[in-house]
């Protein structure tokens, strides 16, 4: 039996996955939540560079929402061509997995 977790809308997040599932191409960029000086998210872009993927940064101070939403959660990385999160802790592995959507 594969444990599931669930996202907000009360869809098991690997079902969900396949529903929706979308292959990383080269216009799919990862959205790396962070904020400045914050020693995890410096290694979330090490791995990230590591993995070779696209990303950009996003400053979670920078809006009041965003600060709410993940508050002391980074760093988070995201894939907003499928709706999905991966929350610290992460390695380069499960990084290389999230992008290939296997997790």
């Amino acid at each position: 039996m594969i444990p599931l977790s669930y996202n907000d809308r009360d869809q098991p997040l690997r079902l969900r996955a396949t529903m929706t599932q979308a292959p990383m191409t080269p216009s799919t960029q990862i959205i790396l939540y962070t904020r400045p000086d914050c020693h995890l998210c410096e290694l979330a872009e090490d791995m990230l560079e590591q993995c070779q993927a696209r990303w950009y940064p996003v400053d979670v101070e920078t809006d009041l929402d965003l600060i709410r939403k993940y508050g002391n959660h980074i760093p988070v990385l995201q894939r907003p061509d499928v709706d999905r999160e991966l929350y610290w802790p992460f390695t380069a592995e499960t990084v290389r997995a999230f992008i290939d959507l296997e997790i």
